[in-house]
């Protein structure tokens, strides 16, 4: 006979141990997920997260500077309206189109790794946070701005073999939407006196526009 004390109508579960979740953070996902799809994969955290964010577009901007990859290709097809460029460098060189723009979040991402990639922005104060503080293996992302010193004024010129560099082609395909950018790299250019270097590639021909710009309307540029 089964005594009282020793009695158990209930089934014993597997011993699973101590169980302590941790988060973790995919930043590539939780930026190029669209944001509403997201919801499924990581929760309400989707709207501070998805690629409309600030934290997506910083990281995602420095992440491509460096090496554009098929991430970096997939969001940059996001034709998806940009309500503003929350990624962009605080610069007066910079010109941050106010709401609202007509740049897609694709647009956003490359003129923003292209600041990155081309510009000397040594001038300019960095800050640094975590994509997500929740998580202590998040990647650090960075926002670059005015210093306590001076102003945020980036340097930017063209790459040694432009015509080879995936990002600055894809500048190049639509020039109408990084001004600023090729501008500054046209000045550059012409104040060290390599206008030359840069003849018969795709950003020479941007050139040759913004030499006749600069002759027929002296000190506009």
């Amino acid at each position: 006979m089964t005594s009282k004390s020793s009695y158990n109508p209930y089934a014993k579960l597997a011993n699973f141990g101590n169980i302590n979740p941790v988060l973790k953070t995919d930043a590539v996902a939780y930026s190029i997920y669209d944001d509403i799809d997201s919801f499924f994969d990581i929760g309400s955290t989707a709207r501070e997260y998805g690629p409309s964010s600030e934290k997506s577009h910083l990281y995602m901007a420095e992440r491509c500077s460096k090496n554009w990859d098929g991430a970096c290709e997939m969001m940059s097809r996001n034709d998806k309206i940009a309500l503003s460029n929350v990624g962009g460098i605080n610069s007066k060189t910079f010109y941050i189109r106010p709401p609202p723009s007509d740049l897609t979040i694709g647009d956003v991402l490359v003129d923003n790794s292209g600041v990155r990639r081309f510009c000397d922005l040594s001038s300019c104060s960095i800050s640094q946070e975590s994509f997500n503080p929740l998580d202590p293996d998040s990647p650090i992302i960075k926002k670059y701005g005015q210093s306590n010193c001076g102003k945020c004024q980036p340097v930017c010129m063209p790459p040694d073999e432009p015509d080879k560099d995936i990002l600055l082609n894809k500048v190049l395909d639509r020039p109408d939407k990084h001004v600023d950018l090729l501008v500054n790299m046209y000045k550059n250019v012409m104040k060290q006196n390599k206008r030359e270097k840069y003849s018969n590639t795709r950003v020479g021909m941007v050139f040759d526009i913004l030499d006749s710009y600069s002759k027929q309307n002296p000190g506009k540029m």
